[in-house]
């Protein structure tokens, strides 16, 4: 596979360890792109540090709306996210599943367990984003899309889709497996012979799809690899309905056996030294900030007021380790 390639290896090594932090951290990554960027982001609903989670009860399900998805702070690769819907006592995701709140307690802290994550890990609550209507008919489930752009030194070299395929959502609706994937040139769903590859739905050929609002989305999103200094960037989103881009996460090291033809090419043919300076996003993630909401606070502090009621409420502990900085 492409993503065991020499060039991948030494290029992953080539990452400043504050940036790589931010991405780590959905909560963090989401207020700095709000704040410095000002793209949209999925509006948080609710949010519980991993030290919380023993002692939550089934009733902070109560006030959410219809609609909601949960999903783990720390990058986890699919594991303790959800995308729900409220059925009386019960919660249902888009394949039929059907849990108890008590199963997905449960569910939240087996998804700590799975990733073995620290206690600066924790689950947020966001509203559920459905996609654009032309990007839907990409779907089995007319859900979210996901669109993923590959960066490299600040220039976009490659675009994929992702949408569930029915095989990957009879296990989990959020599998990271087995998905429809079509490579995008300029917009456009193309045909790649790097992958075999069935760009095909239903029988239906997508090749020749036009993505809506192609160019301003990549003009908004490529704001993103300015601030940073690592060279390279991965950016996942989705077209809402209006037609507006929405970001959702970032990533620096991410699986790149997915790349088109031209992408695997234009991807070795880059220098990896580091960028010089200090960048936008080393600068913001130097300032004390709330190691739950990522909100700005005084020197020598790491929870904001509202956070540490939030923690007491529950009876948790404050934490007993300090975020990298």
């Amino acid at each position: 596979m492409f993503e065991d390639n020499k060039v991948c290896s030494l290029l992953n090594r080539y990452r400043v360890e504050l940036e790589s932090d931010l991405m780590l951290d959905k909560v963090y990554t989401k207020r700095f792109i709000e704040e410095v960027a000002v793209l949209n982001t999925p509006k948080t609903l609710k949010y519980y540090s991993k030290p919380e989670t023993p002692n939550l009860s089934t009733d902070i399900y109560d006030d959410l709306p219809e609609h909601f998805v949960q999903k783990s702070i720390k990058r986890a690769g699919g594991h303790g996210t959800y995308v729900l819907r409220k059925d009386g006592k019960l919660l249902i995701e888009p394949t039929g599943n059907r849990y108890t709140r008590g199963e997905m307690l449960d569910n939240m802290w087996k998804g700590y367990l799975k990733i073995h994550s620290d206690d600066q890990n924790g689950t947020v609550f966001e509203e559920k984003i459905v996609s654009h209507s032309d990007l839907c008919s990409l779907s089995h489930f007319n859900e979210f899309i996901e669109l993923r752009f590959y960066f490299l030194h600040g220039q976009l070299f490659d675009c994929v889709i992702s949408s569930q395929s029915t095989k990957s959502v009879k296990e989990r609706y959020t599998s990271t497996v087995n998905k429809n994937f079509f490579f995008v040139v300029d917009g456009v769903i193309s045909p790649t012979i790097y992958f075999a590859i069935d760009n095909t739905i239903n029988g239906d050929c997508l090749n020749g799809f036009k993505i809506p609002n192609w160019d301003k989305m990549v003009d908004q999103i490529s704001i993103i690899p300015k601030l940073f200094r690592t060279q390279f960037l991965v950016v996942d989103g989705t077209l809402d309905q209006k037609g507006e881009f929405i970001f959702t996460e970032m990533c620096s090291t991410p699986n790149l056996s997915r790349l088109t033809e031209t992408g695997v090419r234009l991807f070795k043919s880059f220098n990896t030294n580091l960028s010089a300076g200090e960048s936008v996003a080393e600068r913001w993630m130097k300032k004390p900030r709330c190691w739950d909401c990522a909100k700005l606070i005084d020197e020598g502090e790491y929870l904001c007021y509202s956070c540490q009621e939030r923690r007491k409420l529950h009876g948790s502990e404050e934490g007993t380790s300090r975020r990298k900085s």
